[in-house]
């Protein structure tokens, strides 16, 4: 019976792979069968023998503790002992006796040895029991009647029986364990039949499956796809091979008859391919016949062509090539028809000369295009070249054209055809009007050169004559002009201090400052020159004193803050708080350097901001590089500009000098002593978008001196802080301080956006402390914003404290904080710098800070001196009345006694019928000036000793080095310097005791300094210097404090009962606020604990107990201020 296969080829496929598959799911359920059984095994093993193993190395443990603890027993000297060693010694029997009947139950246990054992149990627990009796027996007995030694010895059968038990607890170990390997060799024969049938299994289904596919795939497959393949390569001719399987109805067959087909139809393509090919050669040979007959044809007619084509292109190529030339040529190039003279070609250059479109001039003839005259004789002189058909160079000839008349070298040239007769004529003209002119002129320069080297040779001699005289004259001018100057000078400085302190209102206080800083910029200026003049004798020198940067840069941003002021922009200051201030150099001169640069952009920038930075490059533990740099951006400057700008006497350029004026000599001063100092001044400038100088320079550091660091203060660390101005520069220097002082700082642009961030930090419950608030602003100002801030409702926090910037006049915002009834946390002036913005924060925030500001460290070293000098008796020598009075009433208020005398014979009198503690000497004086009388009083051996001071105003160089010389002890410079002057005389003149100086003179002492000194619970010293030395405004903000704050507790009460309990703590805050920036210490403690419990909720009672706690001191200080 022949089984049914099936048609398809995929059918036949899937038969196959069932087959197969069924064969390996024989083979895997007999192999998973097999490895099933070795795991059963293995698990039995596991279960049975381990366990019985395991029990038998515990029953040997056991073993060994019995016979330890037996062996214990003889050696116990209490019955008590005997009996616990007994308990346990039957208690380790009793587990003993469980591990042996269990393993006694086990399958596959030896009886002979569990009967030893057994035995041997028996007999170990029957000793030890007799040994326990026996021993507790003896002890009782020892008790009663101690027994003669070794009449208690200890029986010699316990330990054998211990020795017996432990020997066959051994033999039944050892039996187990044999058992257990047997068992572990048995099951591994067991395992290795298994792995053998496997293996057999697996190797019969694999050739069972290759039996399978090779008979389905050899003879079903294989051998028709061979048939199929064979036919296609060779054909059905070969006589081997049977045909197609065109039978069956499988995929096969189908492609067997398919190739049958195509067979077929490639036999008939090939016998119509084959017809076809006859028919082309036939046609072939025909088209090739014909072929050549046209080639011989066409050949000449190719080669004329192509010869022709050449021709042209050629003659296109040279065409071009002089139309390029004629074009681009300078001199102009016409041509004109020979027989009727007119124009057939002009270049470009003929246009620019004659000044009209080549247009007009083709087809017309000179007539057309010249005054008559002109035309006739250009006619004339063509007709001739013509004639001679010969170049003819014409060296000048007029020509009018539309630019007027010009001067032209013209060459013609007759141009011939083939019979050698004119066909055109080519004319070159080259303008020579101003070479023309510029010989007429050499000609000129050159006869009167001649005449000028001889008159230049005399006046040279004579000026080099002229000259030395004039560089000997200099010197002396310069000092002279120098004392004449700085005399009116030295009255004008000293006035305006006195002026500064004799008590002024704030608007003449601000007047004298504008008068006294006018007076320092012109001094600058003479020292300018004075410093030039130093320059070119190689003489200017470099001190390396100890001083303090800070007072330098506060001095900066005083001077150039007023003409920043003055013109409406703002001065921006950058430094980091670790910058070091106790610096070794020339303070003068580093102060000289950033006053040329910061009054030079200042000067130069007329809108936006000047930056003066300074930053640490490199820092030892002995010196430190600082690098400066001053930006602004102002009018900027080219390249070309920049390149002369440390030139003498020179400015970018001439329109700079008449706009901005200038002598032209700071820069250029500023650069060599920024050399002398060794370092390099560089600018980086963009015309338009302003300029940038900085240069590096290094310091030594004073030698034990504590730098104090602004780092911040522990009750101002993390606190907010909103920044609001409208400028960006400012806004980002105002942050970077901030966060480098520890505050967390926001920034806002204007009013609008303060009150928004403002409401919107209240609302988070992450209320701003403070506020850093610019005064002029575009919409809401600063004034506004702050009254629009008091002014809210709903806030849960308290109101920030107003801290007011401005960079303009302070009287304009002090009125108007008044019209508007508000007070804020501190009015500062830019630029801030850290020192001045944390002594703000610290104070308005209510933190105590203890540290000295330079100002007051100035201060009092100058009272110190003058303390030392007090009751001192001084002869002052000075001629001019204005300088007397100065120097006699600054001294005089340090209490310094001062005699007077107008001339140095004067002196010397004076000093023959009085004693004094030393002379402060002028020295150019009528009759005897300061050099003669000094050097008359050292010839005396009694003035010897005797300190003299020189004061003069000239400032050339040796000057000092001629004080000295003529037996002075130092040297004072005018303008006078009242801390300069103080720390001299006090390094000099050393007055009598203590007890003989007197008093100073109350009257010159300030009235309002007085007044507030006189006020109890009010730190006024400290409030004054908070004000920056404003005593005016810290009176003005007294009275404010006190009328505001006059019934404080009646307001406060009054909000709480009506339920207003925000309103009372905002109050609390205000008075804590302001109490703080006012120096009034024990009222600021007492509304700082009174917010704290508004904040925390407290009782009424508590909060009425802390309220009386703030009226106490709050009452007597406000009654002191009716009277101011």
């Amino acid at each position: 019976m022949k089984l049914p296969i099936p048609q398809s080829l995929a059918a036949q496929f899937t038969l196959v792979v069932s087959c197969l598959a069924a064969l390996v799911a024989v083979v895997g359920a007999t192999t998973i069968y097999s490895l099933s059984g070795s795991a059963v095994a293995i698990r039995q093993l596991a279960d049975q023998r381990l366990a019985r193993l395991q029990d038998a190395q515990d029953l040997q443990q056991h073993t060994l503790k019995i016979e330890r603890l037996a062996l214990q027993l003889p050696a116990i000297a209490s019955v008590d002992g005997v009996r616990d060693m007994h308990a346990q010694v039957i208690g380790h029997l009793e587990t003993f006796d469980q591990l042996v009947a269990r393993l006694a139950g086990a399958a596959g246990s030896d009886d002979a040895d569990m009967l030893a054992l057994h035995r041997s149990s028996q007999r170990f627990r029957n000793t030890v029991n007799i040994e326990a009796q026996a021993r507790e027996n003896a002890l009782r007995a020892a008790a009663a009647t101690p027994l003669p030694p070794g009449s208690a010895a200890p029986d010699a059968s316990l330990p054998r029986e211990a020795e017996a038990l432990a020997t066959a607890a051994y033999q039944l170990s050892n039996s187990l364990t044999r058992d257990y390997r047997d068992a572990v060799q048995q099951l591994a024969a067991e395992s290795d039949r298994t792995r053998r049938w496997v293996v057999g299994e697996v190797t019969v289904s694999l050739l069972l499956a290759w039996l399978i596919a090779r008979v389905f795939l050899g003879r079903h497959v294989v051998r028709r796809l061979r048939r199929v393949s064979h036919v296609l390569r060779y054909g059905v001719g070969d006589p081997v091979q049977p045909g197609l399987p065109v039978q069956g109805g499988d995929e096969i067959a189908d492609m067997a008859r398919a190739v049958q087909q195509f067979l077929e139809d490639r036999r008939r393509r090939g016998l119509a391919e084959d017809a076809l090919h006859e028919l082309n050669l036939e046609l072939e040979a025909r088209v090739a016949q014909r072929t050549a007959e046209l080639s011989a044809a066409l050949a000449g007619q190719r080669a004329e062509i192509a010869d022709r084509q050449q021709a042209e292109e050629a003659a296109r190529a040279s065409e071009h090539f002089l139309n390029n030339i004629v074009e681009n040529m300078p001199d102009m190039v016409f041509v004109k028809d020979a027989a009727t003279l007119r124009f057939v070609r002009f270049n470009k250059a003929g246009e620019q000369l004659l000044g009209y479109p080549r247009e007009e001039f083709i087809g017309k003839d000179v007539h057309d295009m010249f005054p008559k005259d002109e035309a006739d004789f250009f006619a004339l002189k063509d007709r001739a070249v013509l004639a001679s058909r010969q170049m003819v160079d014409i060296p000048e000839e007029p020509v009018h054209t539309r630019h007027g008349t010009r001067v032209v070298h013209t060459m013609k040239i007759p141009i011939l055809d083939v019979r050698g007769e004119p066909q055109f004529l080519l004319g070159i003209s080259r303008d020579i009007t101003e070479q023309k002119r510029a010989d007429e002129e050499l000609q000129r320069h050159r006869e009167h050169l001649e005449d000028m080297i001889h008159e230049r040779t005399a006046e040279l001699v004579v000026a080099k004559e002229q000259a030395d005289a004039a560089n000997r004259a200099k010197s002396d001018f310069l000092a002279n002009m120098s004392h004449e100057i700085r005399t009116p000078m030295n009255a004008i400085l000293g006035m305006s201090y006195l002026a500064l302190q004799s008590g002024l209102d704030s608007q003449q206080l601000h007047y004298v400052q504008r008068v006294h800083g006018a007076a320092e910029s012109l001094l600058g200026i003479i020292n300018d020159i004075l410093d030039f003049s130093k320059i070119e004798a190689g003489k200017l020198d470099i001190e390396a004193i100890p001083f303090d940067l800070g007072d330098v840069l506060d001095g900066l941003a005083n001077l150039v803050g007023m003409s920043a002021e003055e013109k409406g922009i703002e001065l921006l200051f950058m430094q980091p708080p670790q910058l070091p201030m106790a610096l070794v150099g020339d303070p003068s001169r580093l102060r000289q350097v950033l006053l040329n640069l910061g009054y030079n952009a200042v000067k130069f920038t007329e809108r936006g901001e000047v930056t003066v930075g300074v930053e640490v490059v490199e820092r030892t533990d002995v010196s430190a590089w600082l690098r400066f740099e001053v930006r602004d951006t102002g009018i900027g400057m080219t390249p070309a500009q920049q390149g002369r700008l440390f030139q003498p006497f020179s400015q970018a350029d001439a329109s700079t000098s008449r706009r901005y004026g200038g002598t032209g000599l700071g820069l250029a001063i500023s650069r060599h002593l920024v050399r002398l100092m060794g370092g390099e001044i560089a600018v980086e400038s963009t015309h338009g978008a302003g300029s940038r100088f900085h240069f590096c320079l290094r310091f030594d550091l004073q030698a034990g001196h504590d730098e104090a660091q602004l780092c911040g203060h522990p009750d101002l660390q993390g606190s907010r802080l909103l920044i609001v101005d409208d400028n960006a520069g400012a806004r980002e220097v105002l942050a970077a301080m901030s966060r480098a002082l520890g505050l967390r700082p926001d920034t806002a642009v204007d009013g609008e956006d303060a009150l928004r961030k403002v409401a919107i930090a209240d609302a988070g419950d992450e209320p701003y402390r403070a506020m850093l608030l610019d005064w002029r602003m575009p919409g809401i100002d600063g004034v506004e914003c702050a009254y629009l801030l008091q002014r809210r409702d709903g806030a849960r926090h308290p109101t920030p404290t107003v801290l007011m910037l401005t960079a303009f006049n302070r009287d304009d915002v002090q009125r108007q904080l008044a019209e508007r009834k508000l007070s804020v946390g501190a009015l500062l002036i830019k630029p801030v710098t850290p020192s001045t913005l944390f002594d703000a924060c610290a104070a308005a925030l209510g933190v105590t800070v203890l540290r000295q500001r330079r100002s007051a460290k100035r201060e009092e070293a100058m009272l110190d001196h003058q303390e030392r000098l007090r009751g001192a008796h001084v002869l002052l020598v000075e001629d001019n009345a204005i300088n007397r009075e100065i120097s006699l009433t600054v001294l005089s208020r340090a209490g310094i006694v001062v005699d007077v005398a107008c001339d140095g014979r004067e002196a010397l009198g004076m000093l023959d019928s009085q004693r004094f503690d030393g002379v402060l000497m002028d020295c150019q004086m009528p009759v005897m000036d300061g050099y003669a009388a000094t050097r008359a009083l050292r010839a005396q051996a009694r003035w010897r000793d005797l300190p003299v001071i020189a004061m003069t105003a000239n400032a050339m160089v040796g000057d000092r080095d001629k004080a000295l010389a003529a037996g002075m002890n130092d040297h004072i410079a005018k303008p006078i310097n009242v801390e300069e002057m103080f720390a001299t005389l006090a390094r000099w003149i050393r007055p009598p005791a203590a007890a003989a100086r007197p008093a100073p003179d109350p009257a010159g002492d300030d009235s309002r300094g007085h007044a507030l000194a006189e006020l109890a619970g009010i730190d006024s010293r400290a409030g004054v210097a908070a004000m920056m030395g404003d005593s005016a405004l810290y009176v003005h903000l007294l009275r404010m404090f006190r009328d505001r704050e006059r019934n404080f507790a009646e307001r406060f009460r009054a909000a709480r009962s009506r339920g207003d309990a925000a309103t009372a703590m905002r109050m609390a805050h205000d008075l804590k606020s302001v109490s703080g920036s006012l120096a009034v210490p024990d009222v600021h403690r007492a509304a700082d604990a009174l917010e704290r419990a508004c904040i925390g909720g407290d009782d009424d009672a508590r909060i009425e107990a802390l309220l009386q706690d703030v009226d106490r001191p709050l009452a007597p200080v406000v009654a002191q201020l009716d009277r101011l």
